[in-house]
């Protein structure tokens, strides 16, 4: 895997990213010379990711509960995948320990694919925070519409298992929200809402997003075989979602994202390039069901 050479520390009082009324959180590092039991091929975090410290979980919650006026919302995602095995368990358990103690929505992002003893698990957490009038949002990442192992590596499991997975999620009343992140420059729209089309029943909203990655383009000739820019934009920026000052390479293609969210919208299936309208749009509708509902038992 591609690594830029560039170790990004954190101290112990910034060990995860908070801001913009989000707290960005995950188990660390999976070992000290691999961050993340997957290996993905446009994973940016080798690239100079400010990558999160490896906390005990109770540690986790007690940072957390240190800041608990400067979030909203709780993403367990961002520079590993948290409940990747092994660390399945160890997941679960953080996950269930941040909906006992806080009064926060939770936001996951995983790879794995899930049984029905892991569904029924989400669900109890989820029935935790919904006594609170707080949600569980359950992110599938699929980045490989066609499958394809050398962009999504064992022991990543196969995209029909995530497809299911997502099914899974909604027969047992989950959020269920495909995330085809990033983007990438060698796929087209065609590929997208051929995967779209198979998750449609499944889902409750799609999420996109840019791809950053080295300016040098390491990463970029790694993926494509090419150095020269494929269609769609380039531009360098700030990636929003870290505290880090690093610049990046970000890729995006505006046509295509106009085409696929057409098409989301053409199945009635929500699209966002970013999670936080994406949030605050399942609120509002789950607001309205609520308004609707009171209104129909005052007038039965």
């Amino acid at each position: 895997m591609f690594d830029s050479g560039e170790k990004m520390n954190r101290d112990s009082d910034n060990p995860f990213d908070i801001h913009n009324g989000r707290a960005m959180i995950s188990l660390g590092s999976w070992k000290p010379n691999a961050h993340c039991p997957y290996s993905c091929l446009f994973c940016y975090v080798p690239g100079g990711f400010l990558q999160y410290s490896s906390l005990q979980i109770n540690d986790i919650c007690t940072y957390l509960l240190g800041r608990k006026n400067e979030f909203e919302i709780i993403y367990i995602s961002g520079d590993t995948d948290s409940f990747a095995p092994p660390r399945l368990e160890d997941g679960l358990n953080l996950l269930k320990l941040l909906a006992t103690e806080f009064e926060k929505d939770i936001l996951i992002t995983t790879r794995i694919a899930m049984d029905i003893d892991i569904v029924k698990q989400l669900k109890e957490i989820s029935n935790i925070l919904s006594a609170k009038n707080k949600k569980l949002f359950v992110c599938i990442s699929i980045s490989s519409p066609d499958g394809d192992r050398r962009i999504e590596p064992l022991p990543i499991p196969p995209v029909n298992s995530r497809i299911d997975t997502l099914s899974l999620l909604r027969e047992n009343g989950l959020y269920s929200i495909l995330a085809m992140r990033p983007f990438l420059p060698i796929y087209n729209s065609n590929d997208y809402m051929g995967l779209i089309s198979s998750v449609a029943p499944s889902v409750d909203l799609v999420l996109g997003e840019v791809w950053y990655h080295d300016p040098d383009k390491v990463m970029w000739t790694k993926l494509t075989g090419n150095p020269l820019i494929y269609k769609g934009m380039s531009s360098k920026t700030k990636m929003r979602f870290n505290a880090s000052d690093k610049e990046w390479e970000v890729w995006n293609d505006p046509e295509m994202e106009k085409i696929i969210s057409d098409y989301c919208e053409s199945l009635s299936i929500p699209f966002f390039m970013e999670s936080s309208p994406a949030i605050k749009y399942l609120r509002a509708q789950d607001k309205l069901r609520q308004i609707i509902s009171q209104s129909s038992s005052e007038h039965a």
